[in-house]
């Protein structure tokens, strides 16, 4: 994977500055040693005539920097208040901008503060603030009211005691962003969805004829289990061919609408039998089972589609079109879905999936059971034999596993319960891409797309196969995948909800942790550098918040 750099440095101290208040005094916040070293905002002296009190959910604050006054305005410390509230800080040196993000309950806060401006954002809604931000005896100032309401909490201002009560109890949710729907991802779907329905059903009844003459062949097959695999595999081609056909009428149907639908419901019912007679195939293995299973669950979901549209008009229109925009839950991440519905399919899969996970590691990614000894590794066991590794047990194969997995994460101090967690999330992750039957090619032929100023000029389909542009959507929700990049973004999204900072460059989805950014590199975590030089098409996909990659 190339190595990419983040235009900026983690605020180990944030920079935001001091906005005024209205209805509250103008109340601002502060914070002892928290300006970068070469900033250049101006320092101001505040007098700290007459205390300020802070109380958080009723717990008397103290600050290193106490609460400073100016013309009225009460000035309070930015990292305890940013850090009690459970926001992330970001600080972009060079443009001299603090971003805090603040995940929520199936929702995230992001908030964007400028120094020297009188606007900041909230969830990408532009905030007119009285007095632009500033910086104060070395230390950053931003409003109490705005930052504290901003990130979901209550603030109530006494000016006769000087005391502002901040209550995290009455947290709000944020708001979902609305970002358009990603303008290849929508010309190229549409174009391979958008055959005619005169196309479509001759290949359909094809592939079920070419999946007919291979269940014939299979059944004259001898018991030998190299020859029944092998048939099993010419079955399971044609059958993956069955469901790619039903799954561009799939996506017809939901973005355009079909006109047929009685011509349509009478070619599944003549060739649905099949599907039957591949479920009494004589398979062995789990692997087998589970992939005729999936196509199978792939070709009667299309199927009772097709039954419950025949109960409407003749002609119906896509329920599900290709839309221009979706709101989102974090930063500006879609994960290339083409309506609401996918959207939300997609984040309801993830949020069930990652319901309950526990504190200790989960064995869908560890078929060997090496999991029951990864805690002693990451308590410091380590592997005390030299000998011949064909002698060793299988704790001494787990404490050497362990090391491939985690041996970057603990290098870099990373604590064990957010070492456990990452490993969970990639379980969860692997688990929800799997999900998806794989489309199979003849040859790796796909689509040849042109790109023309931006929009796509042209596109030629190989006359003997032909790869499907696909989303995490059609993974999830419609069970298909292929050999191009769903991945990254379901990744992307189970560590978006999961409250990481995520992105995704040159195809590979990375994250943030402890101020570094991070990715899966087949069994091991590796720490990479973000880096200017990418050209525009090798970011598939910003940060969730904080400053773009350049």
């Amino acid at each position: 994977m190339k190595t990419v750099s983040i235009c900026k440095s983690v605020v180990t101290t944030a920079l935001v500055g001091s906005l005024l208040l209205s209805g509250m005094g103008n109340v601002v916040f502060a914070e002892n040693g928290d300006s970068p070293a070469k900033s250049k905002v101006k320092i101001s002296v505040l007098s700290t005539s007459g205390d300020v009190t802070i109380f958080m959910d009723g717990i008397k604050q103290s600050y290193p920097q106490p609460p400073v006054v100016e013309h009225g305005s009460t000035l309070v410390p930015l990292r305890g208040i940013f850090e009690a509230l459970g926001a992330n800080v970001i600080w972009d040196g060079e443009n001299q901008t603090v971003y805090a993000y603040k995940v929520l309950n199936r929702s995230s806060i992001a908030v964007t503060l400028k120094i020297g401006q009188n606007t900041a954002t909230v969830n990408g809604v532009q905030k007119e603030l009285a007095a632009p931000a500033k910086v104060v005896n070395g230390s950053t100032l931003v409003p109490l009211r705005f930052v504290s309401e901003a990130l979901g909490a209550k603030v109530n201002w006494d000016d006769a005691s000087r005391t502002a009560r901040i209550d995290r109890a009455d947290a709000i949710e944020g708001s979902n962003q609305t970002v358009p729907v990603d303008h290849f991802t929508k010309q190229l779907t549409l174009i391979e969805s958008n055959r005619s329905e005169e196309e479509l059903i001759p290949d359909l009844k094809k592939a079920f004829e070419e999946l007919k003459i291979s269940l014939d062949t299979y059944a004259k097959a001898s018991d030998d289990n190299n020859e029944l695999t092998q048939k099993f595999k010419s079955v399971f081609k044609a059958y993956s061919n069955v469901t790619v056909q039903l799954f561009v009428i799939d996506r017809k149907m939901d973005y355009y609408g079909w006109e047929n639908v009685s011509r349509l419901s009478s070619v599944l019912d003549d060739y649905l039998p099949l599907v039957d007679k591949v479920m009494e195939m004589r398979v062995k293995s789990d692997w087998q089972i589970a992939l005729i299973q999936t196509a199978r669950q792939n070709v009667h979901r299309v199927s009772d589609k097709v039954a419950l549209m025949k109960k409407s008009p003749k002609s119906i229109k896509g329920k599900y079109q290709v839309a221009d925009a979706v709101a989102v839950r974090y930063g500006g991440h879609s994960y290339n879905s083409l309506n609401q519905n996918e959207y939300d399919t997609v984040m309801r899969i993830v949020d069930e999936a990652l319901k309950n996970i526990p504190n200790a590691f989960i064995g869908s990614d560890d078929p060997h059971g090496y999991s029951q000894y990864w805690g002693e590794y990451l308590d410091g066991a380590r592997i005390a034999r030299t000998d011949d590794r064909m002698e060793w047990g299988l704790r001494d194969i787990a404490l050497s596993s362990a090391d491939d997995e985690f041996k970057n994460l603990v290098a870099a101090g990373v604590a064990k319960d957010k070492i456990i967690k990452l490993y969970n999330l990639s379980s969860v992750a692997f688990d929800l891409k799997a999900s998806g039957l794989y489309q199979e090619l003849d040859n790796g032929a796909s689509w040849n797309v042109t790109y023309l100023g931006g929009k796509v000029a042209g596109v030629r389909k190989s006359p003997t196969d032909f790869e499907l542009t696909l989303s995490p959507y059609d993974v999830l929700g419609r069970h298909l995948n292929n050999v191009r990049s769903t991945e990254p973004y379901i990744w992307s999204a189970v560590f978006d909800a999961a409250g990481y900072n995520t992105a995704i460059v040159d195809g590979n989805m990375v994250f943030e942790l402890n101020g570094a950014w991070w990715y899966r590199s087949g069994s091991s975590f590796v720490k990479t550098k973000v880096m200017q030089g990418y050209q525009a098409k090798e970011i598939n996909s910003q940060p969730t918040y904080g400053p773009p990659i350049h």
